[in-house]
C-alpha cells in the first residue's frame, strides 16, 4: 500500500506563485496585436471625437482606415501617453 504524502499550504502557495508568474509572462509575450476604434481611444484618452480628428490631421497620432472606420494601434496609444507624461506640475 502506498503512503500518502502531506502537502503543506506553503507548497501550494509556492506552486500557485510559479504558475501565476509563468502565465503572466506568457500573456505579455503572446497577446495578439490589438486595435481600438475611435470611440475607445476617445474614452481612453478622455478626449472628444473632434480632438482625435485634429490629432489625425496634425499627424499627432497614427491610425489605419478601412472605409470610414478608423483604427488605432494600442501600442501607439501607449507610446503617445508615455511621450506626453508629465513628471510634475510646476
Amino acid at each position: 500500500m502506498k503512503k500518502c504524502k502531506r502537502i503543506h499550504p506553503e507548497d501550494i502557495q509556492q506552486i500557485t506563485n510559479l504558475i501565476c508568474t509563468d502565465l503572466k509572462d506568457y500573456l505579455e509575450h503572446n497577446i495578439k496585436h490589438k486595435w481600438l476604434r475611435t470611440k475607445d481611444v476617445c474614452e481612453q484618452l478622455g478626449i472628444s471625437n473632434s480632438t482625435l480628428k485634429k490629432m489625425r490631421i496634425n499627424n499627432q497620432i497614427t491610425f489605419s482606415r478601412i472605409g470610414k472606420v478608423y483604427y488605432y494601434d494600442v501600442e501607439d496609444i501607449d507610446k503617445l501617453l508615455e511621450q506626453n507624461k508629465v513628471s510634475r506640475l510646476l
